[in-house]
Order: C-alpha cells, then structure tokens, then sequence
C-alpha cells in the first residue's frame, strides 16, 4: 500500500485494516506450521532401513587387571590411558607386574593355556591333551 493512502484514512479504517492483515498472518502461520509439522514428522518416522539393520554384536565383559593396593576398589582392565594412582606408582619407580591381579583361569574365563606356560599344572596333563580338550570345545 502507498504511505499517502494509509496517511489519509481514518483511525477505524486503520483499525479494520490491522485486524484483517493480522487474520491473514494468523491463518497463513498457522498453514506453514502445519506443512513444517508434517515435514518433521516425516523425518523422524523410523525409515525401513535402519529396523532391518543387524543388532550390534555384544562384546564380552573386560575383567580388571590391576588393582591399586591402597584402594582395592580402583581397578583398571589395561585398556585406555592409565589411571592417575597407576602413573604415580610406576613414576616412583614400582613396575606395572607389582599391581597384576591374581585371577584364577575358570573366574575369568581364561582355561587357555599360552606358549609361555608349563605343559602341566591347570589342566592336569599335557599340552596333547590341553590341545586335544581345547579343540573338543571348540568343535562343540
């Protein structure tokens, strides 16, 4: 509208004229919300996709290795950045084996022998019957 129009009309006919313009915007806000609403819903319906794909597979549980000796409770699995209490003791000059955790094979579910380990001893024979044990279990 031309500001010479507006400046000639009465206080009622600007009066009318606001309400008319504010219905307009009310009805044209409330269209858009609703095209915007729709358009969101759109996007957050679950796409046919993402609910085939596979279930992540589940890692097994991390068991601590070592053990700060003036709080029990403050372990680390030897994964990640070290622990603070950790570095200070090997700073002060202890070696990491001092705070290995004594686990027994069958608790941690570690019944594998490694190539450092006598033949004998936690399975009771040979490494050709460890061997032969291990490889029945594997077999099922």
């Amino acid at each position: 509208m031309n500001s010479k129009i507006i400046n000639s009309m009465s206080a009622d006919e600007l009066w009318s004229l606001h309400q008319q313009i504010d219905s307009l915007l009310s009805s044209k806000i409330s269209k858009e919300v609703a095209l915007l609403e729709g358009k969101l819903r759109e996007l957050n319906r679950p796409s046919v996709t993402s609910r085939q794909k596979a279930a992540k597979r589940p890692y097994p549980r991390v068991y601590p290795k070592y053990r700060n000796p003036s709080h029990p409770s403050e372990t680390w699995a030897g994964r990640g950045i070290q622990p603070r209490w950790l570095a200070a003791q090997l700073r002060s000059g202890k070696k990491l084996d001092d705070f290995r955790i004594q686990h027994s094979r069958q608790s941690c579910g570690q019944g594998r022998l490694s190539s450092d380990e006598p033949t004998t001893g936690t399975f009771g024979g040979s490494l050709a019957s460890a061997q032969s044990t291990a490889a029945a279990r594997f077999r099922g």
